[in-house]
């Protein structure tokens, strides 16, 4: 498989050559054919010099200086990715870089392969504190009623696309932050575009930059937009 991967970031120097060096040691060791994709989503730490001490031939190093949200920094990435194929994660790696073999199974077959902690065989071996686990439960039952319907789990940080697929859905994206992963699946189903939920290993972060209050209001305040959207036929 030729895969450009997409890995965006904001203010990760705590992290980010751990988990890029990792992303990139795994996909050497398969021999894939890939372009790691860093997206620096306006960092104002050391993300940007540390990742330049990195030193792979393959890794593409992408900054702006205005902070605009992680949905931003991944439609970034989409749109310069040159395979086939492309994916993005989480820096953190929640969802171990090794779940993406899962995903693979049922590409080509599918436009999109998401990753999912919904499903009766997802594996969740250590969990979210007991209000992100309430959210988690609330969030896709608004999802189901306000955009999309059928999928259990749209925020789990993997995602496999047909590359032209991704770069035709991003197109028509307006979400820049956390619930752009609803708009892109709301597009992609009105357009027809096949998705598949598979079952992954998951493993709670506790250094997640996810704010309940603040972000739990603007990602409710983001579903009601796409469901305009979708009733005005701005996805068509």
């Amino acid at each position: 498989m030729n895969i450009s991967i997409i890995v965006p970031v904001y203010n990760e120097e705590r992290r980010v050559v751990e988990g890029v060096t990792a992303i990139h040691k795994y996909f050497s060791k398969k021999k894939y054919v890939f372009e790691l994709i860093v997206v620096s989503d306006g960092s104002t730490d050391k993300t940007v010099e540390l990742l330049k001490t990195c030193n792979f031939s393959n890794v593409k190093i992408l900054h702006y200086n205005k902070n605009r949200g992680k949905g931003y920094a991944v439609k970034k990435g989409f749109l310069k990715a040159t395979n086939p194929f492309c994916a993005f994660t989480d820096i953190d790696l929640a969802t171990p870089i090794e779940e993406i073999e899962k995903l693979k199974k049922h590409i080509p077959a599918y436009d999109i392969v998401i990753a999912s902690r919904k499903l009766a065989k997802s594996d969740i071996q250590v969990k979210q504190k007991k209000s992100r686990e309430l959210l988690g439960k609330l969030f896709p039952l608004f999802v189901s009623v306000l955009c999309v319907t059928g999928i259990h789990d749209t925020q789990c940080g993997l995602k496999l696309f047909k590359t032209k697929v991704a770069q035709e859905l991003v197109k028509q994206q307006t979400i820049e932050r956390w619930a752009f992963d609803v708009e892109l699946l709301t597009i992609a189903r009105k357009k027809g575009f096949s998705i598949k939920e598979v079952p992954v290993k998951w493993i709670d972060e506790k250094h997640s930059k996810l704010n309940m209050i603040k972000d739990g209001s603007r990602m409710l305040s983001d579903l009601f937009r796409i469901s305009r959207n979708k009733l005005l036929g701005k996805y068509e």
